[in-house]
């Protein structure tokens, strides 16, 4: 029996969180795949190296071993590689300070990677903390290591705080701070941990395991251990029914974490096939069964929901080509298609092409005979997909909205904000639709304006529309979509608005457009369906909410909840044609995306993961966008203002811009011009109301808030 430790809850069954999924796996079960084909060739083969995939139409390929003849054999090297994706040509990048194999990377929010010591073959460095950053392509020395390491683990904590663990006859561990440039030693580890994995499921602190003491079958236990920040302590976590060394993590588009194979023992070499699912709840589940035990392989999440687990070492020391698909939410496993070249110690990237396909590769690695092989192999799939995961980065952003890796961020806790994020491309609803996606609400605030329910406003909406991929709604009860011209909506409403009829402060509805805009407005002929039973409570305290969408012929089923198990749909409209509400074209094609906003009161939005479901699902989009006008700030001086203010704009504008002004309920109470060529606007301050108000300054479609409080 497998257990769970100190984490209280239950987990609601990994098998029964994505069997939602099932429906649609049931009609495109076993997407047709191409073989693995040779991509590129590096300058020079590598093992134990690192890759990151760069969201440029890059994978840039990080330290190793150079010129090996056998495990943890060659020369360390500093150098990196660059492979373009689209063409397959590899270029030198910027090489680090240190040479080094055998290390940790880590990626921060904003792209950035941190990587961490290991083995550099002289000495030199392997305490050494580099930073690589993505804008400038180069790497930096931020800081140093309490103690020099080699295969050791590290992870994330927060924004600023990086924890490192154990390594080879290691039992000590540190947190880093990259706001400091400093590493403090925690308490010592149980004993020394080498080799192991990271396990760090959404909302959860990370654990580790898969570790064991030093050599070829030394102690290691079926127990993870995680750090205990207030207590400066380990402490037994997870327990898992086998006892394995370096298994590989994914995490799974429900935010659980799928922790595969490993060895159990290494004289003789004897790998299991089991895997585990992980959940927030610090739940530890049975997952499928691989067909081939195997240690030191490359996984990757496929864009389906399935697990793409590739090459490794197997029994007896065994170099694997082969590969397997592992269905979570079914427990299945299947056989993927074979690699050309047997390899160990590589690793995989998956990634979208720009038609919509997904695409794993395959980089690397080491060889039972010939030592690293340079070839990089690609896997591709034959359609654009039976369910697709959207890689955040690629999301379109307007207004408020910020990618903070690996998430968007639509609004911050501030007052006054809204944000949109839209897929890159349009998506074909003309058979269906089914999207599923992830939301985090934080940080919430009423400011004084109470709407009988928790802190913080105003909810995330998920939009169809055929105008732009750049338009956005209004601030506060608007929620970011009413106003943007004419099509779908289905809010996660999270406070009460009782001018716009909102039965209460969590609630679901779906609304359709009056042929000119949409309305965030519970009424005829704008609201389709609304529900408050079921509907979990919309609280600003981190959790993560769980959504699907589905559209069958005319009926809109929408589901919600902080399981994943998405099983009982919370509101179902019947009459939802989207061929009329959005005046589809030929492709059968619209906009779709996410809007967040908030008013006086406020709180952060956050969009954690989206998948849709099938085939050939997005399609280019050959519209000309409006201009989204030139870039600029503003601010309104003084702050409050009394008699007099004025609005101040970072550059003048060869165009008019418009000027509204907003109270606190979102109703627009004055329009003015800023005329081309000025940067001040000066208001009539003593035509406005008492009390919080926004400035709305546009341009094109760019438009920038700025508060204005007026006091007498």
């Amino acid at each position: 029996m497998i257990k769970s430790n100190n984490i209280g809850g239950s987990h609601p069954g990994a098998k029964v969180v994505l069997i939602s999924l099932m429906i649609l796996m049931c009609v495109a079960t076993g997407v047709a795949q191409s073989q693995w084909r040779v991509f590129a060739n590096l300058a020079e083969g590598r093992h134990h190296h690192c890759a990151k995939y760069l969201n440029d139409g890059k994978i840039l390929v990080i330290g190793g071993y150079l010129r090996s003849r056998g495990i943890l054999d060659g020369t360390p090297t500093a150098k990196t590689e660059l492979i373009d994706v689209s063409t397959g040509t590899v270029t030198s990048g910027p090489s680090m300070t240190f040479p080094r194999a055998e290390f940790p990377l880590v990626e921060l929010r904003n792209g950035d990677i941190v990587v961490f010591g290991g083995y550099t073959g002289t000495g030199s460095g392997q305490s050494a903390i580099e930073r690589y950053s993505v804008s400038e392509n180069k790497w930096t020395v931020i800081g140093s290591m309490q103690n020099t390491r080699r295969q050791h683990a590290a992870a994330l904590l927060n924004d600023e705080e990086i924890i490192v663990f154990g390594g080879f006859m290691n039992s000590s561990a540190e947190i880093f701070s990259l706001r400091t440039g400093q590493s403090r030693p925690l308490s010592p580890l149980p004993g020394p941990a080498n080799n192991a994995c990271v396990i760090a499921p959404v909302n959860r602190h990370p654990t580790f395991w898969g570790f064991r003491e030093s050599g070829p079958n030394s102690n290691r236990s079926k127990r993870s251990i995680r750090y205990d920040v207030p207590t400066d302590k380990w402490i037994a976590d997870l327990e898992f029914d086998a006892a394995t060394v370096a298994p590989r993590t994914v995490r799974l588009s429900t935010g659980d974490v799928l922790v595969i194979s490993g060895t159990v023992l290494e004289s003789p070499f004897v790998t299991t096939p089991k895997t585990w699912i992980v959940t927030s709840s610090g739940n530890v589940q049975n997952g499928p069964t691989l067909t081939q035990g195997r240690q030191w392989h490359a996984a990757g999440l496929w864009g389906d929901g399935r697990v793409l687990v590739a090459s490794g070492l197997g029994d007896n020391v065994s170099f694997l080509s082969s590969c397997e698909w592992l269905n979570a939410a079914t427990g299945q496993t299947e056989q993927a298609p074979t690699l050309n070249v047997g390899r160990a110690f590589s690793d995989m990237i998956v990634v979208r092409s720009k038609e919509g396909r997904n695409r794993a590769f395959v980089i690397s690695g080491l060889t039972t005979s010939d030592g690293n092989t340079p070839t990089v192999e690609v896997l591709e799939d034959s359609c654009f997909n039976s369910d697709l995961s959207i890689p955040l980065s690629e999301l379109k952003l307007i207004g408020n909205a910020t990618y903070a890796a690996p998430n968007i961020m639509l609004t911050q806790s501030a007052t006054y904000q809204r944000g949109a994020a839209w897929l890159p491309k349009k998506v074909n609803v003309s058979r269906g639709l089914d999207i599923r996606f992830m939301f985090r609400l934080a940080n919430g605030n009423d400011n004084g304006q109470v709407d009988k329910g928790p802190d913080g406003a105003d909810g995330v909406v998920f939009v169809l529309q055929n105008a732009f991929p750049t338009v956005i709604g209004k601030v506060g009860d608007g929620i970011g979509y009413n106003e943007i011209p004419s099509g779908l909506a289905v809010e996660f409403d999270a406070f009460l608005n009782a001018a716009f009829s909102d039965p209460s402060g969590s609630h679901i509805a779906i609304q359709v457009g009056d042929g000119q805009y949409l309305r965030a407005w519970h009424v005829p002929p704008y609201l389709k369906a609304i529900a408050t039973k079921g509907v979990p409570q919309f609280v600003a305290d981190g959790r993560v909410y769980h959504a699907r969408i589905v559209l069958e012929g005319t009926t809109m089923s929408v589901y919600c909840d902080t399981t994943g198990e998405l099983n009982t749909p919370l509101v179902v409209a019947t009459d939802i044609d989207l061929q009329k509400i959005l005046s589809l074209g030929p492709d059968g094609a619209t906009y779709a995306g996410f809007t967040a906003a908030t008013g006086f009161a406020q709180q952060s939005h956050e969009i954690l993961g989206v998948q849709i479901g099938g085939c050939e699902t997005l399609v280019s989009v050959d519209d000309e966008v409006q201009s989204l006008g030139e870039s600029f700030t503003a601010r309104v001086v003084p702050m409050p203002a009394s008699y007099n203010a004025v609005v101040e704009v970072s550059a003048a504008s060869a165009r008019d811009r418009e000027c509204r002004i907003m109270d606190a309920r979102g109703v627009c109470v004055m329009r003015l011009v800023l005329t081309a060529g000025r940067a001040t606007l000066e208001l009539p301050i003593d035509r406005i109301a008492q009390g919080a108000h926004t400035v709305l300054l546009q341009d094109g479609l760019q438009t920038v808030s700025v508060p204005l409080v007026v006091t007498r």
